[in-house]
């Protein structure tokens, strides 16, 4: 089984990833169950085909607080949540063929969101798009503050998130109503391969990520990338795959996180 099955063994990385994922398949186990080892191959199996699922799993007894969260009291017990509410269980020998049916139906409907026009909620979104030297001092401000209330307060993450990368980048800043939404930076490295680092949303389920990505890409392109890499959190992956990005590396840890690279070819 592929490692994009992520293990969370706490409530909090729990509801921050249904938070950040449309759709989510959450499995599980029960200490000492056979059961649950066998049906955790099958339904292994089945979330890799699903490009736009975000599959993990937990044991009950590494996180006591699962029970009363989910009214999950043995295993195994697959959930599957559609931006963070239950549209489908099943518990012991669950039915593969229906919860197929169930994640084609709810994945079909996250790419149709993903891909639709803009809602309401993108009116007013205006790109601006900067060197380093063309920021004004307000702007490298609201970047740097949006960038530590993501990846380091909500992620509780203490890194180091200024670095000399972002001189020789390219920002892009989504905005409505003068606050930013969504931003991503893009670069190359030493060695001539183009990146693109820091993407994030302010706001969530409601696309932003998506079109901040889409134009980072775009940038990437016409600055002469051919081929593109990320380090992307696992949870994420899903996500990133949309646009095209493979997996190109095992998974490893950054500040703490799990990472996996990932590559897109223009």
């Amino acid at each position: 089984m592929k490692k994009r099955f992520l293990h969370l063994t706490n409530i909090t990385d729990i509801e921050q990833t249904l938070a950040d994922n449309h759709l989510c398949l959450f499995f599980i186990k029960a200490p000492d169950c056979g059961v649950c080892n066998v049906m955790f191959e099958r339904v292994g199996q089945l979330a890799e085909k699903s490009p736009s699922l975000c599959s993990f799993f937990t044991d009950i007894r590494e996180e006591p607080l699962i029970a009363g969260r989910f009214l999950v009291y043995s295993g195994p017990t697959v959930l599957l949540l559609m931006d963070g509410k239950e549209v489908y269980r099943g518990s012991q020998f669950i039915n593969m063929e229906e919860l197929e049916q169930k994640i084609n139906q709810y994945q079909n409907e996250v790419m149709d969101m993903d891909l639709s026009l803009p809602t309401d909620s993108h009116l007013g979104l205006n790109f601006s798009i900067h060197s380093f030297e063309e920021l004004s001092i307000y702007e490298l401000y609201e970047i740097l503050k949006v960038r530590a209330a993501v990846f380091v307060v909500e992620q509780a993450c203490a890194y180091q998130d200024l670095d000399d990368i972002d001189y020789q980048s390219t920002h892009i800043i989504l905005r409505r109503d003068n606050g930013i939404v969504a931003y991503a930076r893009v670069f190359k490295d030493e060695a001539g391969l183009w990146h693109i680092g820091r993407v994030l949303s302010a706001e969530r389920n409601k696309r932003f990520g998506m079109e901040v990505m889409r134009e980072a890409i775009k940038v990437a392109t016409d600055q002469g990338a051919e081929c593109i890499e990320i380090e992307a959190q696992c949870y994420a992956l899903g996500f990133y795959e949309k646009f095209g990005f493979q997996v190109s590396s095992a998974e490893f840890m950054l500040d703490g996180i799990p990472h996996r690279r990932m590559r897109l070819e223009i």
